[in-house]
């Protein structure tokens, strides 16, 4: 069941341009449980949950489900699924695409619901066009996080290149995890011609735009 979380917070890690107190809650609750903090997590988690974000009941769940730092229970697993797929309706139909790709996932899944691929689909389908159309308007968040989903493959054909494009747009329009993002690309020779010079560029970049992970790895070059 760890995947669940691991993919779902590789893609939209968290994905909004505008955050608001309870995805502030749910990004914290993503470190803690990076960090294997888990009651601190669940309690940031409950905390979102209560606030009506869907994501946050849906990491409760995993975290019932899974058994981390607790006593696994699925039944409260599936009482918290099932409220996350109730609130992330009602956002996903408000054009919040981070909660359509959740619905998408959960059908898939089958968590709090029978799996789904057609249903699946048609919420990925949403998510990845209002992402799409969010870059457009030259929201940077959402053309990384474009260049995420094509850089893993997870719901769209993988592709490199395009990872390297929206990675760029991201970081021209500003934003120092694109720059990040795009510094990695270079140093590894991830679609693009690998340029150690190009990598500490956009790292140094990155990291004048307040990139905690970029100034690391600018850091690494002195």
């Amino acid at each position: 069941m760890k995947q669940y979380f691991l993919i779902f917070a590789l893609t939209f890690g968290i994905l909004n341009c505008q955050i608001n107190d309870s995805q502030s809650l749910v990004i914290q609750g993503e470190q803690a449980y990076k960090n294997q903090e888990f009651k601190k997590a669940k309690k940031l988690f409950d905390q979102a949950c209560k606030l009506n974000n869907g994501i946050g009941c849906y990491f409760l769940g995993l975290i019932y489900l899974n058994g981390n730092g607790i006593e696994k229970n699925p039944n409260k697993a599936n009482h918290f699924f099932q409220q996350a797929i109730q609130l992330s309706t009602k956002a996903c139909k408000n054009e919040d695409y981070n909660s359509c790709s959740l619905l998408g996932l959960m059908h898939q899944m089958g968590l709090g619901t029978e799996s789904n691929e057609e249903q699946s689909e048609h919420f990925f389908t949403q998510a990845i066009t209002l992402i799409q159309q969010a870059c457009d308007l030259k929201q940077a968040e959402a053309c990384n996080d474009l260049g995420v989903v094509y850089y893993s493959g997870t719901f769209l054909p993988k592709d490199e290149f395009k990872a390297v494009e929206f990675f760029q747009k991201g970081c021209d329009l500003g934003n120092g995890k694109g720059c990040n993002l795009l510094g990695l690309m270079y140093r590894d020779g991830i679609g693009i011609k690998k340029d150690i010079l190009k990598a500490r560029e956009y790292f140094g970049k990155a990291c004048e735009l307040k990139s905690s992970n970029g100034c690391k790895n600018y850091a690494k070059f002195y």
